[in-house]
């Protein structure tokens, strides 16, 4: 298990893909400690630290970047392709925000690393990070099955948040970020809390899918296939059965014109609830063809 989580392991294995997951409690943890101490050229390249620099909030980017990067050299190293050091990978972003790996300038190993997916979240004082390895490449038909790991996400969403929105509000944030049915679902909650539990959960899966999502679009523009954009807000992904071993992820909106444009044919989604936190991976599964 993750130190800074009780439930979540630090590898998850999938078909040939495994996933790799870093936390950090900058609260609790001497890792917090050690990169205040720590030069940062033994972490980051010096375009990633000029950018951690320059963010509003540079403390808070510095842990998800080295969250992310940690599971990254985890996934490359378990390909094979020992050795590789966090100054060899960088981390960058998309247009739409969504992060990618490339190497570094000064890497001496060579490699591309466009075939490992990453996603980090933060809350508070916690960040997690997530890669997956694949063992073959995406977006390639003659080599993917339709259980290849796609897409990844994860997202980390505290139930202070939804549990102290004033009353006069709440109904008007269910009925612009939940669809009828997990409204619905969340009423099983045994009082407000148990709702707001659920609500977190199923915000939290939504927010997880929407990061697969972008880390599948910016493959499928590498691979030179450009899907069509299309509107979406947050109940264009419904997420049910939360608390079941395999919640459901339905996509009522303009997204699953886009999922099918590659072959995303599943997502799942795994949950990890903690005392005071939820922590959503979510995973896009297909074929990647178009």
């Amino acid at each position: 298990m993750l130190p800074v989580f009780s439930s979540i392991p630090s590898v998850l294995d999938h078909g040939s893909s495994r996933v790799f997951l870093r936390a950090v409690d900058r609260s609790k943890t001497n890792v917090w400690t050690d990169l205040e101490r720590a030069d940062p050229s033994d972490f980051f390249t010096e375009a990633e630290w000029q950018g951690i620099k320059a963010h509003p909030q540079p403390e808070v980017r510095y842990v998800l970047e080295w969250v992310g990067k940690q599971a990254a050299c985890q996934a490359i190293n378990w390909q094979g392709r020992g050795g590789v050091r966090l100054q060899d990978i960088e981390i960058w972003h998309d247009i739409a925000g969504a992060p990618f790996l490339r190497a570094s300038l000064g890497a001496s190993s060579g490699h591309d690393f466009s075939d490992i997916a990453l996603s980090m979240s933060g809350e508070g004082e916690l960040a997690i990070g997530a890669a997956v390895a694949f063992l073959q490449t995406p977006l390639a038909a003659d080599r993917v099955s339709e259980e290849q790991i796609l897409g990844i996400g994860i997202d980390l969403v505290a139930f202070e948040h939804l549990g102290s929105v004033p009353d006069q509000i709440w109904q008007i944030i269910l009925q612009h970020t939940f669809t009828p049915g997990e409204i619905e679902e969340s009423l099983e909650g045994a009082d407000r809390a148990g709702q707001v539990k659920i609500l977190s959960a199923m915000f939290a899966g939504k927010e997880a899918v929407f990061k697969s999502f972008g880390w599948l679009l910016h493959q499928a523009w590498l691979a030179g296939f450009h899907p069509g954009g299309a509107a979406i807000d947050f109940r264009g992904i419904e997420i049910l059965e939360v608390h079941s071993n395999q919640p459901r992820v339905n996509l009522p909106g303009g997204l699953r014109e886009v999922a099918q444009s590659w072959r995303a044919i599943n997502f799942q989604i795994k949950y990890f609830f903690e005392t005071d936190v939820v922590v959503a991976l979510a995973l896009g599964l297909g074929s990647g063809t178009a």
